[in-house]
């Protein structure tokens, strides 16, 4: 066996010189493959094979040196006969430490390979020096075990703040078709507090000035309406308001909006996006998990960020902070949440009824995106049904520089009971809006083609609709509304959208244990909303409400009547065809509906 043969996790000699360096943490590097530079195929292939034989040895480790000053081009047979077996290398390491190690395999690219104190090797991703990675992506959070059974696992993602900083860098420097990610310098500043938001103290001097001419007499004698005179608004308003017109918006849905599901509704005709809400005050934190949601796929052609908060202090350094280091085409304010977590906060659908502090923020926020990135409001109707608010908070905004308004149809108290008032968007509040120059976005049971007003959008009643669980129930919604037709879409056709959400998601999560735990989690959790679709040729008539509901249905084949089931169980076994089998511990909550679906490991089994 020629020496330098195995891989390893000792650590080298300590005359190793000039076969080590030191990690931005501290951490040694030690490189194993001397030598003639390979291909990464060819190492991945040989890693994996090694990986899946089990059969890895320390004992070779002490011939590399020899290897290295030789010169010998050769890799070494990682998975041929060796000298002890693994067994007997871990009986001589007393406490393995967790090591990196890095294989120069061509100038441009470093495979940082770890291996675990268990004796599991796996590979961690791809360190680059070239932005052009797109042929190696496929290694990119790709992990293999020795092991057959993923219990007792670990992975960085879980680990310090450090370990995840790390992790989002990789992904950074590998991930190509993706962008919004914020850097470590940046990430360092918000959570030290020393991070600079410039546009927002000149936006306090200017505001303070501004409060000083309100409350003088003459100025306030003098203002043009009563929601005080025009401030900063987007340069050209009226261009920024025509951008939306026409466009297949939607909706940004927490939980189930995540990027993946996004990457399905685009292929499906959606032309505007928005990444899922974002609270001000983690993104200031520079919390890891907050920022992922502002994440922005190269398939989004005209895509934002909702941003919630419940004051101007947090909003607009928050707002400053993504106009500075995210690839973003709009801002918009959540002012329509109604979950209480949210309300008691002040956030949410609270700012409605606070005007003066609403008008802060939109001119805060519109400050300091420069100019340059619209910023946009969402409302509900209201508090209270008996009481809608949202016609009169359309000035306020408009004067404080928004761009546009996007209102649902319900109040907070009704959260998504009864059915949206349409009526009161298009009669009260689009009239106010067209008035003011605002452009205009109504939201609310929109399920089909057949719910849009086609005239009175052609006409510039308002600009565009939002579609929100119109599109988790059918998204291929955005099809029905660019062709002005309805979809009788086939269960096949069907099953492939949700492998495609599959193969997004392990792109955008990992393809290891966590990545595919995390997609089937939200592959769930769209199910739970899919599965109320009942098909176009099953129907006595055309179209149908999305408040319809019919009973447990038996579709043209086994395939649709699974699709419909209602059961949790079913929506398990249909991840499984795609995913693979889930463990024994396993259970699913959906999230919107808590306490009526419920599936766990043990449910699977009594079902066979």
């Amino acid at each position: 066996m020629p020496p330098g043969s195995a891989w390893s996790t000792a650590a080298m000699p300590a005359e190793k010189e000039d076969s080590t360096e030191a990690d931005g943490d501290g951490a040694e590097s030690v490189r194993v493959f001397p030598g003639k530079r390979r291909k990464v195929d060819d190492v991945h292939d040989r890693m994996t094979g090694c990986m899946e034989s089990g059969r890895v040895d320390d004992a070779n480790v002490a011939a590399a040196p020899a290897a290295r000053a030789n010169g010998s081009p050769h890799i070494g047979n990682a998975c041929g006969e060796v000298d002890g077996n693994v067994a007997r290398g871990a009986a001589q390491r007393a406490k393995p430490d967790l090591a990196e190690l890095e294989a120069p395999v061509k100038p441009e690219y470093v495979l940082r390979v770890v291996k675990q104190e268990d004796g599991l090797i796996r590979a961690v991703g791809l360190t680059a020096h070239d932005k052009d990675l797109s042929e190696y992506r496929q290694l990119m959070d790709v992990t293999a075990w020795t092991s057959s059974t993923q219990a007792g696992r670990t992975d960085e993602m879980n680990g310090n703040e450090a370990e995840k900083s790390k992790a989002a860098a990789w992904k950074r420097e590998t991930n190509t078709d993706q962008t919004n990610f914020l850097s470590r310098e940046v990430m360092v500043g918000l959570r030290k507090k020393k991070h600079p938001f410039p546009r927002y103290e000149n936006f306090q001097k200017d505001y303070k000035e501004y409060r000083k001419a309100i409350d003088r007499s003459e100025a306030r004698n003098n203002l043009a309406s009563p929601t005080g005179p025009v401030w900063a608004p987007c340069a050209d308003d009226r261009r920024a308001a025509d951008l939306v017109k026409h466009k297949r918006f939607l909706a940004p849905l927490t939980t189930v909006g995540n990027l993946p599901f996004r990457r399905v509704c685009i292929g499906l005709g959606a032309n505007m996006t928005c990444g899922e809400m974002a609270t001000a005050f983690n993104l200031l934190q520079g919390g890891a998990s907050e920022w992922a949601l502002l994440r922005r796929h190269k398939d989004e052609r005209f895509f934002g960020v909702q941003l919630a908060g419940n004051n101007c202090d947090l909003l607009a350094r928050a707002a400053e902070l993504v106009a500075s280091e995210c690839q973003v085409d709009f801002i918009d304010l959540n002012a329509a949440c109604p979950i209480d977590v949210i309300t008691k906060r002040g956030a949410g659908c609270s700012l409605m009824s606070k005007k003066e502090r609403l008008r802060e923020i939109c001119m805060g926020m519109s400050h300091v995106a420069g100019g340059s990135i619209p910023l946009s409001v969402k409302f509900r109707i209201g508090e209270d049904e008996a009481k809608p608010n949202a016609h009169t908070l359309i000035p306020i905004i408009r004067a404080a520089g928004a761009s546009w308004v996007t209102i649902h149809g319900r109040s907070k108290k009704q959260r998504y009971s009864k059915a949206a008032n349409w009526d009161y968007l298009l009669n009260k509040c689009a009239p106010v809006a067209r008035e003011v120059g605002l452009g205009f976005i109504p939201n609310g049971d929109v399920y089909s083609y057949h719910d849009i007003d086609y005239e009175a959008m052609d006409s510039g009643k308002y600009s565009t609709v939002m579609v929100a669980r119109g599109a988790l129930i059918k998204p291929w919604i955005f099809t029905e509304i660019e062709e002005r037709r309805d979809w009788d879409i086939s269960a096949t056709e069907r099953l492939e959208l949700y492998k495609d959400f599959c193969r997004f998601g392990l792109d955008h999560w990992g393809a290891d244990a966590r990545g595919i735990d995390r997609t089937r989690k939200f592959l769930l959790e769209w199910m739970s909303f899919a599965c109320r679709y009942v098909p176009i040729g099953l129907l006595e008539r055309v179209p149908i409400t999305m408040r319809q509901r019919v009973p447990p249905l038996k579709g043209r084949n086994q395939l649709e009547t699974m699709l419909a089931s209602q059961e949790p169980a079913d929506w398990v076994k249909l991840s499984e065809a795609m995913l693979g089998p889930v463990t024994s511990d396993f259970s699913f909550t959906p999230k919107h509906k808590s306490d009526a679906w419920k599936v766990s490991a043990e449910t699977l089994q009594e079902n066979g």
